[in-house]
């Protein structure tokens, strides 16, 4: 790859700056990525672009196939079947925390070290150990699943049957190898097979499920997950054979003749103890981001839709199943969950270079863009909420669209923690984690004890207060990290007003006009979010230095979204970029 294929040779020189150090390194005159030689810095920026480009919008198109396939679900099966399957659905995702023990974090933040030193032994050595705790983990779902088949029995409004625990068996295994290759591919910056492997099993169990409707009508929710534990199968072991071949191509094209003979030998002496050294600090460093991970996954959905399907009526849960996935579907496609995660290694390659004043302004334009999002997502909800759960699932659930209110408000939270643990991940502060489980467990005990009397009133508000708390405790112990710079509150408080005054003027313009029910309202509450969207260009809420960062990243030839993000810098910071 020449100079040629950048944009601009100066933007492109940005991101390598910012990312060489992170996965490259410069040997011979040469540079690498995945074993293709690059000649310049420039280049690097060119590839680096086009592969966060790829990754943005193959997820989107993921988000919107699985949105489309959760509605396919709730318009097809029964209520008791759907309530059933999304029940599976959060005991897939709380186990998938559960057994994580920091795997994920842990490849995320030593594998790109590893594969920058080229040390192939102390890649080895992790690999080895890693492969031995999640097959560990395995084991000890299989022995857990037949354990607890009667209690899982019991949280299911159809029951349970031993075709339906070996399906959802396979399923788990799948999707738990599939996220640990994932991981790898986050830190080999090849996002494009992961992403790509997804829509491929998307694909395949929509058209599987399609026809499974289309010839059984009244088809259970064992056939449905029967599909999913196939095509998650199928998928990630053929990632994982990719992924082994991507490593002997990587390995083989960065060595010399002499060392390929001895492949599991080479690395550079100085950067293999210096690797050693850091490897010493992965069962800490896996210890504390289990333990993040555990704090957050006691009063996740998954685990707060487990423990309300012991209290809730069956189209209760059915509906607040729904209006979790719609809300976690919306979440997805917010930058906080879209783009964090391939930016991680890149942050930690600029904290590693004393590039803190990039990753904080990386931060903070991702933290106001979701809070732009949700505020104009909260205006078209409140105006036409109902009107939009009627047509995407049942009418009976239309009545229970207040619940996306409170769930928004988790959404914003669960991007605040996210950006905290990212901030703790570059800092070495994750140990702060450890002590934040029982506020989750706190939370869990509370709506176990109170669904009952409280219904869904308990299921939304301890879980919203236990955020809080925790978000709390967060705030003060890393005041002195610049978190305050990261999160922006008079730039925040300046959208939620602008956000307040625009839902008001559309309510007012509705009554006015007449508007009161079907696709007029529909269309209604997407103008009063268009608005809100605009007036961002009046607010103005990112500081020049984040709107800088924001354009360097962008081609040369989408020149007109320059210049609408020129016009979105505060001009009261403009000279100190505060």
């Amino acid at each position: 790859m020449g100079i040629a294929l950048a944009e601009s040779a100066q933007q492109c020189a940005f991101w390598g700056r910012l990312l060489d150090d992170a996965v490259w390194r410069q040997r011979e005159g040469r540079r690498h990525l995945g074993g293709r030689p690059v000649s310049d810095i420039g280049a690097f920026g060119s590839a680096a672009k086009r592969a966060l480009s790829s990754y943005v919008a193959y997820n989107l198109i993921n988000y919107a196939l699985g949105f489309g396939f959760q509605i396919l679900l709730v318009k097809s099966l029964a209520t008791s079947e759907y309530a059933s399957y999304m029940v599976l659905l959060a005991l897939l995702f709380s186990l998938d925390s559960i057994l994580s023990l920091g795997v994920d974090r842990t490849i995320k933040r030593f594998l790109p070290i590893l594969i920058h030193d080229r040390d192939w032994r102390g890649l080895r050595h992790l690999g080895q150990r890693l492969a031995l705790v999640r097959a560990g983990t395995i084991v000890a779902f299989v022995l857990g699943l037949w354990v607890g088949r009667d209690l899982l029995g019991d949280l299911l409004p159809v029951g349970s049957s031993t075709e339906l625990l070996i399906a959802f068996g396979v399923w788990f295994v799948g999707y738990k190898v599939f996220d640990d290759m994932v991981c790898i591919t986050q830190g080999l910056v090849e996002h494009g097979m992961s992403v790509l492997t997804t829509t491929v099993e998307l694909v395949l169990r929509i058209g599987a499920v399609v026809v499974l409707v289309v010839a059984v009508p009244d088809a259970s929710a064992t056939e449905i997950v029967g599909i999913c534990a196939v095509t998650f199968g199928v998928t990630s072991l053929a990632l994982a054979l990719r992924l082994y071949g991507r490593f002997v191509t990587l390995i083989a094209a960065t060595a010399t003749p002499a060392e390929a003979a001895h492949t599991g030998d080479v690395g550079d002496e100085g950067g293999e103890g210096a690797n050693r050294r850091a490897l010493e600090h992965v069962p800490g460093f896996m210890a504390a981001a289990y333990g993040s991970t555990l704090g957050w996954m006691i009063s996740n959905p998954s685990m707060v839709r487990l423990v309300a399907s012991a209290g809730l009526q069956v189209t209760v849960l059915a509906a607040f199943s729904f209006l979790q996935a719609l809300a976690g579907a919306l979440q997805r496609i917010f930058p906080g969950l879209l783009i964090l995660p391939v930016l991680e290694p890149i942050l930690a390659g600029m904290s590693v270079r004393g590039r803190e004043g990039h990753a904080v302004s990386a931060l903070s334009f991702i933290f106001k863009l979701d809070l732009i999002i949700l505020l104009g997502g909260t205006i078209g909800l409140a105006i036409a909420g109902r009107e939009v759960v009627a047509l995407l699932s049942q009418p009976e659930y239309a009545d229970f669209y207040p619940i996306l209110f409170v769930l928004f408000g988790s959404m914003m939270l669960n991007t605040v923690y996210r950006v905290f643990e990212i901030r703790a991940a570059l800092v070495f502060k994750q140990k702060i984690f450890l002590f934040l489980w029982p506020f989750g467990l706190v939370s869990l005990g509370l709506i176990y004890l109170t669904v009952d009397r409280w219904g869904l009133t308990a299921v939304l508000l301890w879980p919203f207060l236990e955020n809080l708390a925790r978000i709390i405790v967060l705030l003060i112990v890393f005041r002195n990290d610049e978190i305050w710079r990261t999160f922006d509150p008079p730039r925040a408080v300046l959208l939620a007003a602008s956000a307040t005054a625009v839902g008001l003027a559309t309510f007012g313009a509705g009554w006015l006009l007449g508007i009161d029910t079907g696709i007029p309202r529909i269309l209604l509450g997407v103008a009063g979010a268009t608005v809100f969207a605009v007036s961002a260009l009046v607010v103005r809420p990112f500081r020049p230095a984040e709107i800088e960062l924001v354009t360097r990243m962008l081609p040369g030839s989408f020149g007109r979204l320059h210049g609408i993000f020129s016009r979105l810098a505060s001009p009261a910071s403009a000279e100190t970029g505060h």
